[in-house]
């Protein structure tokens, strides 16, 4: 993990970079389970996403990202993960967005994780651990107590993913 730390510290820049070539979608921000109401089975709709004021233009995979690392468990997200790239992915092709190969969703998705990664310990820095509560607390612990982000971005070598993004940008 330390080098992948001490890569974006250098290479934050590429890694957005690389980004910047992917389609761009509505993007929530804030996509976990706290934001997401499930209706009953055969419902209409069946899914409702709360919590829209983060609401903008940004690379699709931001909000996979997200949701898989923040609101799965490592065990759960392993298991899931390729099945439920490829269906979004599938999504996407079906919606109009072409020429956006799966391999690059993939490549996107571990990206997001690293801006995921930067996002929470920024946050972080204006926090006060001692008096983080509820939901604020839950998230925290979810993002990095349980090792959920750090086992995603350990799964996906994302230290040699920050490597790379500079000759991709």
């Amino acid at each position: 993990m330390r080098a992948v730390v001490e890569g974006l510290a250098t290479r934050l820049a590429d890694v957005l970079a690389a980004l910047a070539g992917a389609p761009v979608t509505a993007v929530h921000a804030d996509l976990h389970l706290d934001n997401i109401l499930f209706g009953p089975v055969g419902a209409a709709p069946p899914v409702t996403v709360l919590d829209w004021q983060g609401i903008s233009r940004g690379v699709a995979a931001v909000d996979v990202a997200l949701f898989l690392v923040g609101s799965l468990a490592a065990e759960e997200r392993r298991a899931a993960e390729d099945t439920l790239l490829r269906r979004y992915h599938t999504s996407l092709v079906e919606h109009g967005v072409d020429g956006y190969p799966l391999g690059r969703l993939r490549d996107d998705y571990c990206r997001a994780m690293l801006l995921h990664l930067v996002g929470t310990v920024g946050w972080l820095t204006g926090a006060d651990p001692t008096t983080l509560a509820g939901r604020e607390r839950a998230l925290v612990d979810a993002a990095l107590g349980d090792g959920r982000l750090i086992a995603a971005l350990l799964d996906h070598a994302a230290a040699g993913l920050v490597a790379a993004s500079r000759s991709v940008s």
